[in-house]
């Protein structure tokens, strides 16, 4: 038995700028008191996801890298979730940080079923 890479693909992230602003400026959104996910379908192809967490959310680049690695994690473990060629953004909201991971992972439950309604 062969264990399968339990990592986020270089290709299922979303990398250049110009797609950020794309996204940002053609896409849809969806909010939570938590983070705010925008999305854009492509048609098909592969699922991507950026993570955007600003200094207004958390000062220190510790705290901010510790809410992109659990964004990160929910995508990976959920991106089924989401239609395939979906390229979605997590911004994260003030106050992120003092929730758990499993009440941002309900969150993500909650805005994904949103998206999957709005984009049938």
């Amino acid at each position: 038995m062969t264990l399968r890479r339990q990592t986020l693909r270089r290709y299922e992230k979303i990398r250049k700028k110009a797609q950020y602003e794309s996204i940002f400026a053609l896409g849809q959104v969806v909010r939570s008191r938590a983070f705010d996910l925008f999305y854009d379908q492509v048609g098909q192809g592969r699922r991507q996801a950026g993570f955007v967490v600003s200094r207004k959310v958390a000062t220190r680049a510790t705290t901010r890298g510790r809410i992109k690695r659990r964004m990160r994690e929910i995508f990976r473990r959920n991106k089924d979730r989401l239609a395939e060629g979906t390229h979605i953004i997590f911004r994260a909201n003030p106050g992120v940080e003092e929730l758990n991971f499993e009440q941002l992972e309900n969150t993500f439950f909650q805005l994904s079923e949103r998206i999957r309604s709005r984009t049938r």
